[in-house]
């Protein structure tokens, strides 16, 4: 083989990194998705070097759904014509497929997001992809009112460790590090006394899940006044502008479930079984010792 040849084949070789799944249509899906198309064609750039390629190529991973009508759909229209720039192709994807208001939807997710028993680095995971697709990671004049919905969405009593410390913390990076501190602290004291978290328990075959259905308040706020009254500062409880729902007066306070497991049962132990313990005990007792431990039993009236 011609030296040249080979280095050139060697330049062309793709490298297989974070390919990305298949999509199906999901609009809540869609950016990651594309996102991942972006960066592989970016990585094989000397692979996929023209529109053509990299426009089969991003069709190639949308196999199903509305994702494989639409594929189908620009196919036809392409059959004797040549495809458009991979810019032009990606615009038609976004308007097909992008969330309408992915902006709207992360403040929503913000304002009902809830700990419950997830363990306290997940939580600060999504309330962060929530603050990014907000776009409120940078928006540091709005510090007071993202910890706010930050402490909001944690559970009760791990708020209030927090809160009764002797330094809480001031900013928003200092609560996303006291409460996983908080929390690894509190999990760890459980599993030395004995606790676990909930384990899932496989009965063999499919895992069954079961989600709750949420219900409904009929008093509940419009998205729209949640929206407002965040953007002035106010109480979503009496409207006030002042302070947060959570300082609110005629807030009442619901226990929440702690992230940790209660303690397991404790197994009972036979007579057999505790005169073998005392006597791996006893074995490992000097001759002085154990003279000392038979006086003891002999005045407490063991024979």
């Amino acid at each position: 083989m011609n030296p040249e040849v080979a280095i050139n084949a060697t330049e062309t070789k793709e490298l297989r990194l974070g390919a990305p799944e298949h999509f199906l249509g999901e609009q809540k899906k869609y950016q990651n998705w594309i996102n991942s198309v972006k960066l592989y064609l970016q990585i094989n750039a000397k692979v996929y070097d023209n529109p053509t390629k990299k426009i089969a190529f991003a069709l190639s991973y949308m196999s199903g759904g509305e994702a494989a009508d639409w594929r189908e759909a620009f196919m036809n229209n392409f059959v004797d014509k040549d495809f458009p720039t991979f810019e032009s192709f990606a615009n038609d994807l976004e308007q097909a497929f992008a969330p309408t208001d992915a902006v709207g939807d992360a403040m929503h997710r913000i304002m009902i997001m809830s700990q419950g028993k997830r363990p306290a680095e997940e939580l600060v995971t999504d309330f962060k992809l929530a603050l990014t697709q907000a776009g409120m990671m940078d928006a540091t004049q709005m510090a007071p009112a993202i910890i706010g919905y930050f402490q909001q969405a944690l559970n009760r009593p791990l708020l209030q460790k927090i809160l009764s410390a002797e330094d809480p913390p001031s900013t928003v990076n200092g609560w996303y590090k006291k409460v996983i501190q908080f929390d690894n602290n509190y999990c760890r004291m459980q599993a030395v006394m004995g606790f676990n978290r909930p384990q899932q328990q496989s009965s063999g075959g499919k895992k069954k899940f079961v989600f709750r259905r949420k219900e409904t308040d009929p008093n509940a706020m419009t998205f729209q006044e949640r929206t407002e009254l965040m953007k002035k500062g106010a109480c979503f409880r009496c409207k006030q502008i002042g302070h947060l729902s959570r300082d609110c007066p005629n807030k009442t306070f619901v226990n929440t479930v702690s992230t940790c497991a209660p303690p397991p049962h404790k197994k009972n132990t036979t007579g057999k079984e505790a005169f073998a313990h005392i006597r791996v005990l006893m074995a490992e007792l000097n001759e002085t010792k154990k003279e000392e431990v038979l006086s003891l039993g002999e005045k407490e009236g063991f024979q």
